[in-house]
C-alpha cells in the first residue's frame, strides 16, 4: 500500500517535468525522439531564461508575426518582422519567454500536453508545428492562436517560422 501512495505521488508531481508529447500524424520513431528532444531543449531554454539555448534551435533569418509586439515590422509589405539572429538576441527572445504567462490555456502546454501537427506542402510532409493561444477565446471574441513551425536539419528539428491566426 505504501509503495502504491508513493508511485501515485511521483506520478502525481512529475507531470509538470514530462509533459506528454502527442502527434497528429503516423511519425517514425527517429522523427519522434527527435521532437522530444526539440520540445525537451526548447521548453527548458524558456524555463531557465536561457536565450542563447534559445536561439540555437531556431534557423535564422525567419519571419514572425507576433514579433509585430516587440519591434516595427521590416519586410516591405509592413506586415512581418524578418528575424536576424541579432535582432532576436537584442530583444524578440521575450517574446518566447512570455509564452508560458500569456494565459491558461499556454500555460497548460508546459505543463500538460504539447500536440504537433503535421505540415504538408503538395502533400508532402515538410515539418510539423505546436500551437500556443496568444489570448484566450472568450464569448465576445475568438482569440488569437499561435503557430510555430519547425522543420528537420541535420537529424534536428529547428525552428523556422511563426504565424499568427486570426
Amino acid at each position: 500500500m505504501r509503495l502504491c501512495l508513493i508511485l501515485i505521488f511521483l506520478l502525481a508531481t512529475t507531470a509538470d517535468i514530462f509533459p506528454q508529447i502527442r502527434f497528429t500524424a503516423s511519425i517514425s520513431k527517429g522523427d519522434s525522439i527527435a521532437l522530444e528532444n526539440f520540445w525537451n531543449s526548447f521548453r527548458t531554454s524558456i524555463q531557465q531564461k536561457d536565450k542563447q539555448e534559445l536561439a540555437n534551435l531556431f534557423k535564422f533569418p525567419f519571419y514572425c508575426h507576433q514579433c509585430l509586439d516587440y519591434v516595427q515590422a521590416n519586410d516591405s509589405y509592413n506586415a512581418t518582422v524578418k528575424v536576424s539572429k541579432q535582432l532576436f538576441l537584442d530583444s524578440l527572445y521575450k517574446l518566447f519567454f512570455d509564452i508560458p504567462n500569456l494565459n491558461k490555456l499556454t500555460s497548460n502546454i508546459w505543463l500538460d500536453t504539447v500536440i504537433f501537427h503535421k505540415v504538408e506542402e503538395k502533400n508532402v510532409k515538410s515539418g510539423w508545428t505546436f500551437s500556443y493561444a496568444i489570448i484566450a477565446p472568450t464569448k465576445e471574441y475568438e482569440g488569437m492562436q499561435g503557430f510555430i513551425y519547425l522543420r528537420k536539419r541535420k537529424g534536428k528539428y529547428i525552428i523556422d517560422g511563426l504565424d499568427t491566426v486570426p
